[in-house]
């Protein structure tokens, strides 16, 4: 599967004032960031307890186009959107619960418990 790049380009980033903790501006838009709260990380087998910071998983995702826009501004500067919710998701780490899918993920997990 072909993968896009999201990071956001330099004409893009130039006079961003959103420095992060380490002194740095975000490299990717926050509206592609997706946040998994305490009753998704329950259902998805504690992933949290496993999550290293900067290390790389691979998401697989179901989901439906919930909304479509298209507007022009003054000075025909055209702007598009698509938004998407997210139903169901998949997570695959990297290491010793690299399974494959998220069932052998939950199942190695709770065999290390």
């Amino acid at each position: 599967m072909e993968m896009t790049d999201l990071k956001l380009s330099k004409k893009n980033t130039k006079g961003m004032e959103m420095p992060t903790a380490i002194g740095e501006r975000d490299q990717y838009p926050y509206g592609v960031r997706i946040t998994l709260d305490e009753e998704q990380l329950a259902k998805m087998g504690d992933l949290f307890e496993d999550a290293n910071v900067d290390e790389e998983v691979t998401i697989t995702g179901k989901g439906c186009f919930v909304s479509k826009r298209s507007d022009q501004n003054q000075g025909g500067k055209k702007n598009r959107g698509l938004s998407i919710q997210i139903k169901q998701i998949n997570v695959a780490c990297k290491g010793p619960y690299d399974k494959g899918d998220m069932k052998s993920f939950i199942a190695a997990r709770a065999k290390k418990k």
